[in-house]
C-alpha cells in the first residue's frame, strides 16, 4: 500500500514559532511609535531609538482572583491605560 494520499504535517521549528508571534505592544512600538520618535528627535539611525526590553504591569485585582471575567476586564483596562500613556509621551 502506498501512503501518497496522506497529508504531511509541517511542524514549525522553535525559531519559526517565535517569529510568528509578536506581542501587540511591541508591534505597535516598532511600527508606529519608534518611527515617530525618530522623526521627532531627529535620529539618523534606528540604533539611536530607545528599545523596549520588557513591559511589566503590576495591578492589584483584589477579589477578581475568584472570577476570570474580572481578571480579563482588568487586563483590558490595563492595556488601554498603557497605550494611552505611551501615546502621551510622543
Amino acid at each position: 500500500m502506498s501512503n501518497t494520499n496522506k497529508e504531511q504535517v509541517v511542524i514549525p521549528t522553535k525559531f519559526e514559532a517565535k517569529e510568528a508571534y509578536k506581542p501587540v505592544l511591541l508591534k505597535k512600538y516598532r511600527e508606529e511609535i519608534a518611527p515617530e520618535m525618530q522623526a521627532k528627535f531627529g535620529y539618523t539611525s534606528t540604533m539611536q531609538i530607545p528599545r523596549l526590553e520588557k513591559i511589566v504591569i503590576n495591578m492589584g485585582v483584589g477579589d477578581a482572583t475568584q472570577n476570570a471575567k474580572l481578571i480579563e476586564a482588568a487586563g483590558e483596562d490595563a492595556y488601554v491605560e498603557v497605550m494611552k500613556r505611551l501615546s502621551e509621551h510622543i
